[in-house]
């Protein structure tokens, strides 16, 4: 196994997590929230991380092996998570050990909380928050495939290891067709929640906050009391519907679109 070529592509993955920290970093300008120092610190970190595995690593010249996909998937999962957590930590919302698990959570799609009182935290952190659902829940390495798929025919090993679909006997432009099918319905799902929810009444950032959960079936909220919050039949049906078709095999409606 070439360390160097799994130090550079972790370095990719660090910085695609400190350009999607500023997501919610944008919305805390927006707001003049608190947090704004909290995430600035994380994308400077995630950026420095990627960019120095980078440079003491080695862009892949020939495809991954079946260790150096398993290692990349694998440890990028913990350094995303480490990451993740920083905005937590920084801020003085969580402890590390806290941070760590809410992070965990979210990326895992468990929904479990440490945070007592979540309508008191920053906007941009509740975003950050379920955003981390959002990415977990059609897989980070699926995700970075879809928008990064640049890495030759070892993204066939990455993808076998985060993915229970398409085996590596598939063909390499079958994998990466696969993952930007993937990654496009789980937008269109998204987006298309997003809206329902802004009819249902929410204000965008409420609506994309549930989106990003429900799409995700993980179940994070902005409200302490979850949809609980709302007492509307109306809001717990589109919930329901879109819980219900993201609990489906998305390769399904991928197979269903082309066919």
């Amino acid at each position: 196994m070439n360390i160097r070529i799994v130090l550079f592509v972790l370095g990719k993955l660090a910085q695609a997590c400190g350009l999607a920290l500023m997501i919610p970093f944008v919305i805390a300008l927006f707001y003049g929230e608190t947090s704004i120092a909290a995430f600035l610190v994380a994308i400077v970190i995630s950026l420095l991380i990627g960019r120095l595995f980078m440079w003491q690593g080695h862009r892949p010249t020939d495809s991954l092996t079946v260790r150096e996909g398993v290692a990349i998937t694998a440890l990028g999962w913990i350094m995303v998570t480490f990451l993740g957590m920083v905005p937590y930590a920084a801020g003085g919302y969580l402890s590390v050990l806290d941070g760590v698990f809410e992070c965990i959570s979210g990326l895992s799609g468990t929904g479990a909380t440490v945070i007592d009182d979540i309508e008191a935290m920053p906007a941009s952190l509740v975003l950050w928050r379920t955003l981390t659902h959002w990415f977990g829940g059609l897989g980070i390495i699926v995700i970075f495939i879809a928008v990064f798929p640049q890495f030759g025919k070892g993204i066939v090993h990455m993808f076998n290891a985060e993915s229970t679909g398409p085996r590596s006997d598939r063909a390499l432009p079958r994998i990466k067709e696969m993952a930007k099918a993937l990654f496009t319905v789980y937008v269109v799902f998204t987006v298309a929640s997003t809206v329902v929810f802004m009819l249902c009444g929410m204000s965008f950032l409420i609506a994309a906050d549930h989106a990003f959960a429900t799409i995700a079936t993980g179940g994070f909220s902005p409200y302490n009391n979850s949809v609980a919050h709302f007492d509307s039949p109306v809001v717990e049906c589109c919930l329901s519907f879109f819980m219900l078709i993201s609990s489906a095999n998305f390769g399904m409606y991928v197979a269903a679109w082309k066919k």
